[in-house]
């Protein structure tokens, strides 16, 4: 496609668990398809993906796991409204997170190094640095108690 793909998708329709602990299993979630050269849209189940494939395709596969753990918060001192999802607790005792906009475009909030997230309750988060390679800036945030 000439430009990335965006939709809305709407907050009723997003997984908020598992599919196990929906009652389904894993490979009858929701799939959706688009075909590259009518940008004709076919919604599917994933245990169907064979179909939708042609030799020569390539298939790209996120890996990333996210905790049952989102805070909210918004940028220090007025910035957007961030919706802060922790992913991986890393060594150095920062975290890997996805940051996405409560408002507009999810990857559109002028994410930043160094740019302050308060969190509430005194704690606050910090982005150290900022996955640049995709539109889906995958950050690493480092909360931390008691900063402002």
């Amino acid at each position: 496609m000439p430009a990335p793909f965006t939709f809305t998708l709407p907050p009723e329709l997003a997984a908020k668990e598992p599919p196990e602990h929906r009652g389904m299993a894993r490979d009858q979630v929701r799939l959706m398809v688009i075909d590259r050269t009518t940008y004709q849209v076919q919604h599917t189940q994933f245990d169907k993906l064979g179909a939708c494939l042609q030799p020569g395709d390539l298939l790209v596969i996120n890996t990333s796991r996210t905790l049952p753990a989102a805070l909210s918060g918004c940028g220090a001192p007025r910035g957007p409204c961030l919706e802060v999802r922790l992913a991986e607790h890393l060594p150095d005792d920062t975290w890997l997170a996805l940051l996405l906009c409560q408002r507009g475009e999810p990857f559109a909030c002028g994410l930043r190094r160094g740019m302050q997230i308060a969190i509430g309750a005194g704690l606050t988060a910090t982005v150290a640095d900022c996955d640049t390679t995709s539109h889906a800036c995958g950050n690493s945030a480092s909360p931390r108690q008691g900063q402002h």
